[in-house]
């Protein structure tokens, strides 16, 4: 097997997240963890550039960082649905985006759509991306450049 500690990390997450540790539930878990190690070594044959993310300590703080903006980007989304006086006014534009690999702009740009204001629809050539908010202040957040930095500081 070619990631094994992928393997049990996707099996301890699993279990983590099921709850309920049936015969029926532990096999199909086994399954899909087999299944999507299959999957990627088809992928990394297929593209003959295979991807590792490194699970780092930096990694792990941008995860809980990015769990507290999904749940602040909840509650102004709820607030603002709640409240007919706040404004709920889209926009698009374009974010200038400075990382240094593809694997950090994927992380962005999933971190973007991720939390309930904002979308990352296209990821342009030239590096920058498209991305739609609800409302303007969200794209005033992301032209700061906080999660942009956040993501460089992963190094993964």
């Amino acid at each position: 097997m070619a990631h094994p500690l992928l393997a049990l990390g996707l099996i301890g997450f699993w279990l983590l997240l099921s709850g309920h540790y049936t015969a029926l539930l532990i096999a199909l878990g086994g399954g899909s963890v087999l299944l999507i190690l299959w999957l990627m070594d088809r992928l990394d044959k297929a593209d003959g550039s295979p991807v590792r993310m490194r699970p780092t300590l930096g990694l792990l703080r941008y995860l809980v960082w990015l769990f507290g903006q999904v749940i602040k980007a909840n509650i102004e989304v709820a607030r603002r649905i709640l409240d007919p006086r706040l404004p709920i006014d889209p926009v698009w534009q374009t974010i200038e985006v400075e990382l240094d690999s593809d694997l950090q702009k994927t992380l962005y740009a999933s971190s973007i759509t991720l939390t309930p204001d904002t979308f990352t629809m296209h990821i342009r050539d030239d590096g920058s991306f498209m991305v739609h908010a609800l409302w303007p202040e969200s794209i005033e957040a992301l032209r700061t450049g906080e999660m942009q930095r956040r993501v460089q500081q992963t190094r993964i």
